[in-house]
């Protein structure tokens, strides 16, 4: 169910908004983990094939985004920030949904992510929602400060 007054618009890699928001997702992940290895802020793995990057906007201001990478059968959510002021209006369920909407119309039914084990809310967001945890997958470590999430979708 769409949340009311939030907008998901798909978007490019070189648009404004989505160079704020990826941005800000940066920044805020950085000022969370300042002790990690520091890589200078790049758009270039949102230009990918198979990137999808997704764009929140609550009554017309940029308010968060998602990035879904489709790999060999399933698909990846990457990079789900919202904006703190606009972080009770919905924004990131209605991210979760087009992420599901989205992973659908591209033939996968299974949807894995990363997150970094400070991040209690988005923990709770990715639970309420229907993931439930896992191991690590893909090329990603099974590292302490990380927690790994799954959702299966029915057709």
């Amino acid at each position: 169910m769409a949340q009311e007054n939030v907008e998901i618009r798909q978007s490019e890699a070189h648009s404004p908004h989505s160079v704020k928001l990826f941005s800000a997702a940066y920044e805020s992940m950085q000022s969370i983990y300042p002790n990690t290895q520091k890589a200078a802020f790049s758009m270039d793995p949102l230009r990918a094939d198979g990137v999808k990057l997704l764009l929140a906007f609550h009554k017309e201001s940029p308010a968060g985004c998602c990035a879904i990478f489709k790999l060999d059968g399933y698909s990846e959510l990457k990079r789900l920030f919202v904006l703190p002021e606009m972080r009770e209006f919905g924004v990131a369920e209605g991210l979760l949904e087009e992420v599901e909407a989205v992973a659908r119309r591209n033939h996968t039914r299974k949807i894995m992510l990363e997150s970094g084990i400070r991040l209690e809310a988005a923990h709770r967001l990715y639970l309420r929602s229907g993931y439930r945890k896992r191991g690590a997958f893909g090329g990603h470590d099974d590292l302490p400060e990380s927690l790994f999430f799954e959702i299966k979708l029915d057709a």
